[in-house]
C-alpha cells in the first residue's frame, strides 16, 4: 500500500525575526498505521529566501514515524514547506507557515521637502512594533540612495532609533540638482523609502502669474485664477520619454504633483492652470515652495530653483456647519434689543465634552470695513451638558454688539479642536446688526 504523509505545523503564524521557530512534524503512515522503518524524507520551502528550515533531510523515527525540524523567517510571508520521501518523491505533503511583520517604519523629510545644492534635508524613520503601534527603540535603521546616489551624501549609513522610535540622518545635495529616492531598512524585515530633492542653479524657477514680485497671492489674486509657467530646462534636444513633473510643496509633506511629457513639439514656457488642475489645498492659507524635475528617457533627473509661495487671505474651507443666533428676528439683531448681549449657538455632528471652541464674532459697518472694538474670540469648552443638548451656546457681550454705531452686520464663526488634536472649521454665519 502506498505511504502518505501528513504534515503539522506547532505555530501557523510566527513573527520574522529570525529567532522565534515553528516546529514541522512529518508523520509517515501506510494503510495500517504509522510506518516503523527509518524513512529519510526531504524537507523543502517556498519561495527558499525568506524562511529558514534547520534541516533539509530528516529520518522517520523507529517509534512513531515521525521526523521534526524547525523554521524561522527573516522576511514577512507566506510560504509552502513541502515534506516528500527521499526514495519516492510522489509521496509528499505540504504546509503553509506565514511570517508575519515585527516592525512598522515609515520615513520622511522633517522640516522641507527641497534645499539649493550644497544644502542639507534631514530625514526621519520612525519604527513602530507591528503588532502594538509602540515605538520601539534601540533598533538600528540602515540607510541608502537608491536614485541619484551618485550627487547625494549621507550623513550616516545606519542610526538607532530613540524612545520615540525616531532614527535620523541628513542627505546632502553634492554637485547636481536631482531627485533622489531615500530608502530606510532594517535587515530585511522592514522597508521604507521617500523622495528628497535638490535645486540645479542652472534649472530656472516656475514663475507664477501675480506672484513672480513679491512670491504671495492673495484671495482675490487666486479668485482670478493661478497659472504656473514651466520654463525650458535646458536640457534638450527633447525625445520620447522626456517628462516634466510639476510638485507643490509645504514644509516637509507634498501637497500634490502632475506630470507633463516632453518631446521636440513641446512649447516652452509650459503654462499650467494651477486652480484647475492641482487640489485646492494647494490654494490655502500657507507657505509653499514650487517647484519641477525634469526626468528624461533614461531617468536622469535635474531639479528645478525653489520658488518660495505665501498664499494669505483665504477664508479656509468649511466642514461644519455656521453657528446660528435664536435671538435674531429675520436673521437681524437688534443691538438695544440685546442690552444683555446675545447668544450664538453652535450645533456639529459628533459634539463631545472636552472639544475646544476657538470663536470668532467681528462687526463690519456699511461699508464692509471692520469696526473697532468689536471683535470677540475667546475659547470654550464643550462640556456634559452641552453635550446632553447636542450644542454649546456662547453669550456675545453687550460691548461688541453695541461696538457698531449704526447699521451693519457681524460675521461669526467658530473650529472644533477635538481630543485626539484634529481641527474643524465651521462655515461663516453672517447676521444683520441694527440699532433703533
Amino acid at each position: 500500500m502506498t505511504n502518505v504523509i501528513s504534515v503539522d505545523v506547532s505555530l501557523e503564524s510566527i513573527p520574522a525575526d529570525s529567532a522565534t521557530t515553528s516546529t514541522i512534524t512529518a508523520t509517515l503512515a501506510d494503510g495500517s498505521g504509522p510506518v516503523t522503518t527509518s524513512t529519510n524524507l526531504t524537507f523543502t520551502v517556498t519561495p527558499a529566501v525568506g524562511c529558514e528550515l534547520s534541516s533539509s533531510t530528516k529520518a522517520t523515527s523507529t517509534e512513531d514515524g515521525t521526523a521534526s525540524i524547525t523554521a524561522t523567517a527573516s522576511f514577512p510571508g507566506n510560504y509552502t514547506i513541502t515534506v516528500s520521501e527521499m526514495d519516492d518523491p510522489m509521496v509528499q505533503n505540504t504546509a503553509t507557515l506565514q511570517a508575519t511583520p515585527v516592525y512598522d517604519i515609515s520615513v520622511a523629510p522633517t522640516t522641507t521637502l527641497i534645499a539649493p545644492l550644497g544644502g542639507s534635508i534631514e530625514l526621519r524613520a520612525t519604527v513602530l512594533d507591528f503588532d502594538t503601534g509602540v515605538p520601539v527603540e534601540g533598533v538600528t535603521v540602515d540607510w541608502s540612495v537608491e536614485a541619484g546616489g551618485l550627487f547625494i551624501a549621507l550623513s550616516s549609513t545606519s542610526s538607532i532609533t530613540n524612545t520615540d522610535g525616531f532614527a535620523t540622518i541628513t542627505a546632502t545635495g553634492t554637485n547636481q540638482g536631482v531627485l533622489g529616492t531615500i530608502v530606510a531598512k532594517i535587515k530585511s524585515r522592514a522597508v521604507a523609502s521617500c523622495d528628497v530633492f535638490f535645486s540645479a542653479p542652472t534649472v530656472p524657477a516656475v514663475s507664477i502669474l501675480n506672484a513672480d514680485d513679491d512670491h504671495t497671492l492673495d484671495a482675490a489674486e487666486i479668485a482670478f485664477g493661478v497659472e504656473a509657467y514651466i520654463y525650458d530646462p535646458n536640457k534638450g534636444p527633447y525625445t520620447g520619454g522626456d517628462n516634466i513633473t510639476l510638485y507643490w510643496g509645504k514644509g516637509a509633506q507634498l501637497v500634490d504633483s502632475k506630470q507633463f511629457p516632453v518631446d521636440s513639439t513641446t512649447q516652452f514656457p509650459i503654462p499650467v492652470d494651477i486652480s484647475e488642475l492641482f487640489k485646492s489645498e494647494c490654494l490655502q492659507n500657507g507657505d509653499y515652495d514650487v517647484f519641477y524635475v525634469f526626468t528624461d528617457s533614461i531617468q536622469n533627473t535635474h531639479c528645478s530653483r525653489d520658488f518660495t509661495l505665501t498664499v494669505n487671505g483665504v477664508t479656509p474651507p468649511s466642514d461644519l456647519p455656521a453657528p446660528t443666533f435664536p435671538e435674531a428676528n429675520n436673521n437681524t439683531i437688534n443691538a438695544n434689543v440685546a442690552a444683555g448681549g446675545t447668544m450664538m449657538r453652535i450645533r456639529y455632528a459628533g459634539m463631545a465634552a472636552g472639544d475646544n471652541l476657538n470663536i470668532n464674532w467681528q462687526e463690519y459697518n456699511a461699508n464692509g470695513d471692520p469696526v473697532a472694538n468689536s471683535l470677540y474670540a475667546p475659547v470654550a469648552a464643550v462640556n456634559e451638558r452641552d453635550h446632553s443638548l447636542g450644542f454649546h451656546d456662547e453669550p456675545i457681550p453687550q460691548e461688541y454688539i453695541t461696538a457698531l454705531k449704526s447699521s451693519g452686520t457681524a460675521q461669526a464663526s467658530y473650529s472644533v479642536v477635538r481630543s485626539d488634536g484634529s481641527t474643524q472649521v465651521s462655515a461663516i454665519a453672517t447676521v444683520n446688526v441694527v440699532l433703533y
